[in-house]
């Protein structure tokens, strides 16, 4: 067995996110330039060797409503581009880092003024281009692609994996931010009811007979045709979008979860250009049981291409290699479910430590791992402008039914209350007013 998670984190990917979102606040126009402002994928621009003209509205010269990106999104003139390839998750895909820092960092003036109305764009794009189908009561994202490979090639797809993860998301956070700025309550009712009517994820039979996730819907010819290029059309809904983790029902994880491991075994956790898309995944659904054949399989990933210098080679950019912090930081903290979750990917067997990452609500956690167990005490700091509640799964229940909250500086005892919001047992909540530091011990 091979030590892993040995390790001091550092409070990194909050900058990152806030890099990401203003680089991904882009230009599409009607030529999709760069400098332009940002409009509604209008077909009628669109070159039809690479735009499914189909796809077009009656009224083409209007196009739809609310945001939608172009391909290459960056603010260069050679990252632009003036078709979509028929990929309608791009916007869904840009709104991620708003909506990441904006929940990391707990700032609501960022919210308000900024990630909020890049994220409603995206939002009305998603209810102006959802199809209804009366038989099945669904709302289907049709003509669209998974692998980038749809524009002048193949048949574009119909409710591609990544396009309704991305949709939950953005929906998702629609719904908690409208509600907590104040904003569009007419709008709440429609984004409920298009969240609900989005299509399941297309399952289909992996390569062992175990049930996967496939890229789109009846597209199971296409199932780990490219996965060592493109994972994350198979496992969209772990990661980036969050949709799916440990605290989803059992079947959902466990389809998930087979789903990583089957296209890790094509791309041996080394896919094309794609740390990002291959290493966070599996970290939203492993556990502490398959936690040591993980981390087994990204050493021997970087063994195999990282020089020297600490960089893994993929034969494709450098930037996207930068998840593979992500993945080391989501196997020792996760706060995605709506509560904190210590050491969800650990190896029972070995020890583990990090400070100060930063978890959604703005807290610093720290935390150390040894025997199986959390060591105590947990320490949280409450690194948010206003006072919030702080939920977390409790890492010694039910063993410790409640466990303590003290004041960091006086020792004394902070009210705590089982969070029952929260989708699993053992979460609780306790007020952590700005600057207080906290710490937790089992009962």
């Amino acid at each position: 067995m091979r030590p892993h998670l040995d390790t001091v984190a550092a409070d990194w990917h909050l900058e990152v996110s806030r890099q990401r979102a203003a680089a991904n606040w882009l230009a599409k126009g009607s030529a999709g330039g760069p400098g332009q402002t940002a409009q509604s994928m209008c077909c009628g621009y669109m070159d039809a060797a690479y735009e499914n003209p189909h796809v077009c509205p009656p009224s083409a010269a209007g196009g739809y409503d609310g945001l939608e990106l172009t391909t290459h999104i960056g603010p260069f003139a050679g990252l632009s581009y003036y078709s979509d390839l028929s990929l309608r998750v791009v916007g869904a895909m840009s709104a991620m880092p708003f909506i990441e820092y904006a929940d990391f960092a707990a700032d609501d003036a960022y919210k308000n003024s900024t990630a909020y109305d890049f994220v409603k764009g995206v939002g009305d794009f998603l209810l102006s281009y959802a199809t209804p189908n009366s038989t099945d009561g669904l709302a289907h994202l049709l003509n669209t692609c998974a692998q980038e490979i749809c524009g002048g090639g193949p048949a574009s797809e119909n409710d591609a994996h990544h396009d309704i993860a991305f949709a939950r998301t953005v929906l998702a956070a629609l719904l908690r931010w409208s509600a907590a700025l104040g904003r569009d309550a007419d709008l709440r009712p429609r984004w409920a009811a298009l969240r609900a009517a989005l299509p399941p994820y297309a399952a289909g039979v992996g390569p062992d007979g175990s049930s996967v996730w496939l890229e789109a819907a009846d597209t199971q010819k296409y199932f780990l045709s490219n996965a060592g290029g493109y994972p994350i059309v198979y496992t969209a809904a772990l990661h980036p979008a969050n949709d799916v983790s440990l605290s989803s029902p059992a079947d959902d994880v466990e389809r998930g979860c087979a789903t990583v491991f089957a296209v890790a075994a094509v791309s041996h956790w080394r896919p094309l250009n794609g740390l990002c898309m291959a290493w966070p995944p599996a970290t939203r659904c492993a556990g502490s049981a398959r936690a040591a054949a993980v981390l087994d399989g990204w050493e021997d990933a970087l063994a195999a291409v990282m020089g020297a210098n600490f960089y893994p080679d993929l034969d494709g950019g450098g930037i996207e290699q930068a998840g593979a912090t992500e993945a080391v930081n989501s196997a020792l903290l996760q706060s995605q479910e709506g509560f904190i979750r210590l050491f969800a990917m650990t190896p029972p067997d070995e020890t583990a430590a990090f400070s100060t990452l930063r978890a959604r609500g703005a807290f610093l956690v720290s935390a150390a791992w040894a025997g199986g167990a959390v060591v105590p005490p947990v320490a949280i700091a409450a690194a948010a402008a206003v006072a919030r509640n702080c939920s977390f799964l409790s890492p010694w229940w039910p063993a410790s039914a409640a466990p303590r909250v003290a004041d960091a500086a006086s020792n004394a005892t902070v009210p705590s209350w089982p969070d029952a919001g929260a989708a699993s047992q053992g979460v609780f909540a306790f007020a952590a007013p700005p600057g207080a530091a906290f710490l937790i011990w089992p009962s």
